[in-house]
């Protein structure tokens, strides 16, 4: 993609200031999940937007703690550019944000072809696979997290917010004091991540909010947009929230669930077989079978894939 159709964006520009929208927040994943992006002014869009938004490409392999991870075409190479478009149809509303909407961008390279290696297209050529066979991947994450709050005494300036035990899949004001969660589910009702439950997890101040299942890239979508929100929701509760596989050693770690199945081109679940052994189908047995081989045969694809991160790695050590 070289260029923008001017015309979609002064129509997309004129159905959001319509609407009281003034502010377009692009937004698209770096190699670990992070949200980088960009507000725009809706008034300024189309001029902004129509031959992409560059950024600095190495911003997408940059750690937490601010170090620049060398990568191909990174700081090695002159710190070049690559430029985001924004996907029209991913354009929500922030109900927490009066004025403002959030639209998920696809990252391109400066001679229009996709950025290879942006989570997003990572994906659409695992789900082109899938189509290939003839099915569709279908998603249902679920993301726990910890809320912290400030703590003067503690060495980070935060501790997890209403510690205490016991409090596994508890509601209300005895595992959440200030109601924060509530607050949380009902934001995002309304911001389309398809969020419909929410509880407190195992752990002092962790917690879980669900969502629906559906296809990968948009059930993708939709987790890459919960994390983001969760983050700002619990910022503007003057809070802290992590999605951290490990961030304490006297604590469990914080799990990703993906619930993974697939349908046919009809739709009709491929899984499901109920004369088969368990209700399972074929195509099911098989799914665990290589799933199985790959986590018992292969290490190091198991560790790429589960715990990709020191954080996470901490997960699978004995001493936290």
């Amino acid at each position: 993609m070289g260029s923008f159709d001017e015309s979609a964006l002064r129509q997309a520009a004129d159905d959001l200031a319509g609407r009281g929208v003034d502010v377009l927040r692009l937004g698209y994943a770096d190699l670990i999940g992070t949200e980088r992006g960009r507000d725009v002014l809706v008034s300024e869009l189309a001029r902004t937007v129509a031959d992409g938004v560059p950024f600095c490409r190495s911003v997408l392999a940059t750690s937490p703690m601010g170090d620049v991870i060398p990568i191909a075409g990174g700081l090695a190479d002159g710190l070049p550019d690559f430029v985001a478009f924004p996907d029209l149809s991913t354009v929500r509303e922030l109900p927490w944000e009066p004025g403002v909407a959030h639209c998920i961008a696809d990252v391109y390279e400066p001679d229009g072809s996709p950025s290879e290696e942006t989570p997003r297209n990572v994906l659409r050529r695992v789900v082109a696979a899938f189509g290939e066979l003839g099915m569709t991947p279908v998603v249902g994450p679920e993301l726990e997290f910890f809320l912290l709050c400030r703590d003067e005494g503690a060495p980070a300036g935060w501790s997890r917010y209403g510690e205490a035990t016991g409090n596994v899949y508890v509601t209300g004001r005895r595992g959440d004091p200030d109601n924060v969660t509530l607050r949380f589910l009902r934001q995002l009702g309304g911001y389309g991540v398809a969020a419909f439950a929410a509880n407190h997890e195992f752990c002092s101040g962790q917690f879980e909010i669900n969502l629906w299942h559906s296809a990968a890239l948009d059930a993708a979508d939709r987790a890459f947009r919960f994390k983001s929100a969760v983050k700002e929701l619990a910022r503007q509760e003057d809070k802290l929230a992590t999605f951290m596989a490990k961030p304490f050693n006297d604590e469990g770690g914080s799990g990703l669930h993906l619930h993974f199945s697939a349908a046919d081109e009809d739709g009709r679940p491929l899984f499901d077989d109920p004369s088969g052994e368990h209700g399972l189908s074929a195509v099911a047995r098989s799914a665990v079978a290589g799933s199985w081989r790959t986590h018992r045969h292969s290490r190091r694809s198991r560790t790429r894939r589960s715990t990709p991160t020191s954080a996470s790695g901490r997960t699978r050590s004995p001493r936290g």
